[in-house]
């Protein structure tokens, strides 16, 4: 049985479903990708178990007949993607009385075996999934939870709910959080949301999700329906026919997160600092110390309304390092002088993803901290408020 298909459409489509595929080829049906075809559509699925991704194409003829084949994704993935600068369409045999898929494209003429069908691990039709529960949220808000969240998250898969990015829906918006329990980064999004769901998500998918939308070229303005089972969070793209699975970890995090999203009306402190030459000032202070980990001083004196401002060694740190770095505060919007230590690596992870000229640092409080950073968000295009906290050594 033989069927035709644009070069472009199937190579898009294999590029798609192949973010799927294992990292390790397995040599079975795992490490394939199921070609379906039914009328004069084709469905490509890849499925790892731990992600799945799934489209459809349209052939450029009715098929023969119907049937399936498994072809080992990566090699399958190879081919397609270096026909690309032939002209015609692509040619598909299927094969079964051999085990062989064959495909050609001009000049070129070559076959793939394929695995046993009965191997691959079926996925949940378009109805099954719409049957979950339904989380609607804008695309925006996922590519900045990995952008602007994420570096807050745990590497340390003893909790693994850590390690991932959560997604909590109240009645009055929603917040995407991640922390190590030593710092939280979050965003709040402001909007009423009925039937409000919550679910983590790892790092990695939501990375990969991210990716997705771009390739499907979807408007960061757009909501999406997302449908959440046990343990999986499934977004469905009916315009192109593709569907995505995601592994979750569940909805349960850190309990009362909450109180770590600080408003700045409720800090003792603020002050207003040029990014770029804080940067400069806390590298200068770093190079006293072994390592980006080692704690720093963090001192604001205010006398008769002149600001002084450094880094200085910590007090538990080598004499043969004291050293103090002064640095200009652009405006003291709240309170008066403080000195806390920091670790240095926490400011570096947040001002590495916060891109506005001046940011806003707040004490808390003065006795016990935490820090808290703020950007500024003026006109801020999803009206979401980001909040990155750490606590004090």
């Amino acid at each position: 049985m033989k069927l035709e298909v644009g070069r472009v459409a199937m190579n898009k489509a294999v590029e798609l479903v192949g973010r799927a595929l294992p990292s390790k080829d397995y040599g079975d049906a795992t490490s394939g990708i199921l070609l379906d075809v039914k009328g004069n559509k084709l469905s490509l699925v890849a499925n790892s178990i731990e992600v799945f991704i799934s489209t459809e194409i349209t052939l450029l003829d009715k098929a023969e007949a119907d049937g399936f084949a498994v072809p080992n994704g990566d090699i399958l993935s190879r081919i397609v993607a270096n026909l690309k600068n032939l002209n015609k369409p692509i040619v598909i045999e299927f094969n079964e009385d051999k085990d062989e898929l064959g495909l050609s494209c001009e000049s070129y003429a070559g076959t793939i075996a394929h695995y046993p069908s009965e191997g691959f691990i079926s996925i949940p039709s378009v109805e099954d999934i719409k049957k979950n529960s339904k989380m609607s949220i804008p695309a925006r808000l996922l590519t900045d939870a990995v952008q602007r969240v994420a570096f807050a998250r745990s590497k340390d898969t003893t909790h693994v709910q850590l390690t991932g990015i959560f997604i909590d829906q109240t009645e009055n918006g929603i917040n995407l959080v991640a922390t190590d329990s030593l710092r939280l980064s979050a965003i709040q999004y402001a909007s009423k949301v009925k039937n409000p769901k919550s679910v983590v998500i790892g790092y990695k998918y939501l990375d990969l999700l991210r990716r997705i939308l771009d390739d499907l070229e979807i408007d960061g303005g757009q909501t999406l329906n997302l449908y959440i089972s046990e343990d999986r969070i499934y977004f469905v793209h009916e315009e192109s026919n593709t569907t995505i699975g995601l592994q979750t970890y569940g909805d349960q995090f850190v309990a009362g997160y909450e109180s770590f999203i600080i408003p700045q009306d409720d800090c003792e402190v603020l002050i207003k600092v040029n990014r770029e030459h804080f940067i400069s000032r806390l590298d200068l202070a770093t190079s006293h110390n072994k390592s980006v980990q080692d704690d720093l001083i963090f001192e604001i004196v205010t006398k008769k309304k002149v600001v002084t401002s450094k880094f200085k060694s910590s007090e538990s740190g080598s004499k043969l390092n004291d050293f103090d770095v002064p640095f200009d505060v652009a405006k003291i919007i709240k309170g008066d002088g403080f000195s806390v230590s920091v670790v240095p690596q926490f400011l570096y992870d947040v001002l590495s993803v916060i891109r506005d000229k001046e940011v806003i640092l707040g004490l808390a409080n003065k006795e016990e901290g935490p820090v808290v950073v703020y950007p500024i968000v003026e006109g801020n295009s999803i009206s979401g408020e980001f909040v990155h906290v750490f606590s004090l050594t």
